[in-house]
């Protein structure tokens, strides 16, 4: 098992530890549907996170955790259209930069509100694919459905939301459906505000 995944634990399971806080932003249910791989992106997300000094796990940091892993089908449909982890990395730190030294990340940092709606819309993804359990596929998209800051560095990157959203469902072996609404435009400038909503 991964370093990022053999150190997660259920939200019960926790005292002190330094997780991404799911109990407290409402996630319990869903995290017994989440796979380990899974749950190792949220983990790895966190790692994103605290790496930029930030006091939140954002979309941002998502997308990064998810064009980590080259194993990965998310990462292998994200690179298939010229993402890269080097690039996508650098992407976040310009546009957002480190975090504002006045305010250091807490021990657990929490998913930010569109964070956690990617993983209820990655758990409707499952279920709309008859599939029982949430992989980083539909973590991945639920982020193309939800849109937020990682979604838009995706557009900074030239993505093509729809063509990743097909190459997603064809490396989980799902056939394409239409999407029950077309994904949404990223903001022009409140996605890259400094306000953790990302």
């Amino acid at each position: 098992m991964s370093r990022v995944v053999s150190n997660y634990r259920r939200p019960a399971a926790r005292g002190k530890h330094d997780r991404v806080s799911v109990g407290a932003c409402g996630l319990t249910d869903l995290f017994d549907q989440l796979t380990d791989r899974a749950r190792g992106v949220l983990d790895l997300a966190r790692d994103e996170a605290r790496r930029l000094g930030h006091p939140y796990v954002g979309t941002e940091h998502v997308l990064l955790a998810l064009v980590a892993d080259e194993t990965d089908v998310t990462s292998r449909a994200l690179s298939q259209l010229g993402v890269e982890p080097g690039g996508a990395r650098q992407a976040v730190g310009f546009i957002f930069g480190p975090a504002d030294a006045m305010h250091p990340p807490a021990e657990e940092l929490e998913l930010s509100p569109i964070a956690i709606r990617v993983v209820k819309r990655a758990a409707a993804e499952a279920r709309r694919h008859n599939q029982p359990t949430v992989d980083s596929g539909h973590l991945l998209l639920g982020l193309i459905r939800e849109g937020g800051r990682g979604v838009g560095i995706l557009k900074v990157l030239g993505v093509n939301l729809e063509r990743l959203r097909l190459r997603v469902l064809t490396e989980l072996g799902t056939p394409p459906a239409q999407p029950p609404a077309s994904p949404p435009e990223a903001p022009e400038s409140p996605w890259f505000s400094a306000n953790g909503d990302g």
